[in-house]
């Protein structure tokens, strides 16, 4: 068990939840909305009598609620449009899905901890999500507070309990859904390698399970309740020589296959099984249609990419979809995200913004301990921008370099174990001139996601946790000096 440090808790971040803080927007309440659907609408038919269903989804969205032009980010708004016009092309076969990572990574959707994006979700009538890793970053009791605020299911076939190996009670394991006289199962499950990109602590005695024997069974059991078709959604890039669910399309135990995680673009058929990924961030789109004969064979009929460029980037932002994010927006979100906290001097680079994240949190930790000689925090995955533009820098901005809510510790390690870690955590600060014997024991600072994960084995002690998060250590520094370099920071690094 980890010793305990309290601190006063950072201001701006309790401001930026008390709706009090924004009274001059207090006009902007939340819209009411109806989501009820009525399924049994029949879905529209080809030329020879097949059904068509028509199934679009998102993966690793991210909290991409705000349209972001530079980055090819529609928003939501503009995605709400798009969905609605498609499902009034056929209104008794649509069906909208998510491979999971929906929440976290943007100012908008981590300050309402996912709330926002749930409520769009909802109003656009999203019919089912599969769990991605980074819902489990504001641990599973979170999980459980947006699940009672969705109108459609959480799911996780593979999570169980590590102890029982009894299937997590906060997501289903599949969810049947009708329209017209068809019945559809979609199962949800989440990569089994996938434990290790979540803080340990935030999985709270879950584990991933292998994916294949659960979908075939949870196929089976669909099937035996009569469901016409089933498709999976899987927070996994099959991509990436995804070897656990071959047997799953071998053998034909689902029709199609909505991907994630790795943020690629992925279309492709295994054994005439379309499968396919996004980018993410709403960047893209996923459409299958598939054609549901009247002796019940299952064909793909198209599958495709749809590049928000060109299908949803020129829409009209849906009304009642920008009065829930403003909402949102002008009463929880507004005031924090928009504060100008300083300016870049010259164009930072993704390794240079890690050097400068490892040195404001060496400085923060040597407030606390001087002892302290090195800081470590993860660049490819923690650092979620590419690189940051000479000019303005908003508070915003941070969040979406840094949105995780990693604590940091201090732990004592050996001066080898520092430079065996420099070797694998190419984003490290150290204190300048301090020379590391092998032998010696020395103090460093680190995140959680380091600190419970691959770093684990080289920490002597059960740590000290300190304040802050990374992102506030470096809106601080942007406030303290009004303008940053690189050069400042990369100094430090090793």
């Amino acid at each position: 068990m980890k010793k305990r440090i309290l601190f006063v808790l950072l201001p701006l971040l309790l401001a930026g939840c008390n709706p009090s803080t924004n009274s001059s927007h207090s006009s902007y309440s939340v819209p009411s909305f109806d989501t009820s659907y009525d399924d049994t609408i029949e879905p529209n038919k080809d030329e020879q009598g097949n059904y068509l269903l028509d199934f679009y989804g998102l993966n690793d969205f991210h909290g991409s609620v705000a349209e972001d032009e530079e980055e090819s980010q529609p928003g939501f708004s503009k995605i709400a449009t798009f969905l609605k016009e498609k499902r009034a092309e056929n209104p008794g076969g649509t069906v909208i899905v998510s491979s999971g990572d929906m929440w976290q990574g943007s100012a908008d959707s981590n300050i309402t901890h996912g709330e926002l994006v749930v409520d769009l979700m909802n109003y656009v009538g999203f019919d089912a999500m599969t769990l991605g890793n980074h819902e489990f970053d504001w641990e599973i009791s979170q999980i459980e507070e947006n699940a009672q605020k969705a109108n459609f299911p959480f799911l996780g076939a593979n999570i169980v309990s590590s102890e029982t190996g009894q299937r997590a009670d906060f997501a289903l394991p599949s969810v049947m859904i009708r329209r017209g006289p068809l019945n559809i199962g979609i199962i949800g499950t989440i990569g089994a390698s996938l434990e290790s990109s979540i803080v340990a602590s935030a999985l709270a005695g879950y584990e991933f399970a292998p994916q294949a024997p659960i979908v075939e069974s949870e196929s089976e059991r669909l099937k035996d309740e009569g469901a016409d078709t089933v498709i999976l959604l899987t927070h996994d890039s099959w991509a990436t020589l995804y070897t656990d669910g071959r047997t799953i399309v071998n053998n034909h135990y689902v029709d199609a296959v909505f991907s994630g995680h790795a943020h690629v673009t992925d279309r492709h058929l295994e054994n005439n099984i379309p499968i396919l990924q996004t980018t993410g961030m709403g960047e893209q789109i996923m459409h299958i249609q598939l054609s549901i004969s009247a002796t019940g064979e299952v064909t793909p009929s198209t599958y495709e990419i749809l590049d928000s460029s060109t299908y949803v980037a020129n829409l009209t932002p849906d009304s009642l979809a920008q009065e829930i994010y403003d909402y949102y927006y002008y009463n929880f979100i507004k005031d924090i995200k928009e504060e100008v906290v300083g300016k870049v001097g010259s164009t930072m680079n993704l390794m240079q913004i890690s050097y400068m994240a490892c040195y404001t949190m060496l400085q923060h930790a040597r407030t606390v301990d001087d002892t302290v000689v090195a800081a470590f925090h993860n660049n490819y995955g923690g650092i979620r921008v590419d690189s940051w533009s000479k000019g303005q820098m908003t508070y915003g901005d941070i969040y979406k370099t840094i949105p995780f809510d990693n604590y940091i510790s201090i732990f004592e390690v050996t001066g080898e174990s520092i430079k065996q870690m420099a070797n694998q955590y190419s984003a490290v600060a150290t204190v300048k001139e301090t020379e590391l014997v092998n032998s010696q024991v020395y103090k460093i600072a680190i995140i959680s996601y380091l600190s419970e994960g691959r770093a684990a084995p080289y920490l002597l002690d059960d740590g000290v946790i300190i304040s802050g998060f990374v992102r506030d250590l470096i809106a601080q520094e942007f406030r303290d000096n009004g303008t940053v370099y690189p050069n400042t920071y990369s100094a430090y690094a090793i």
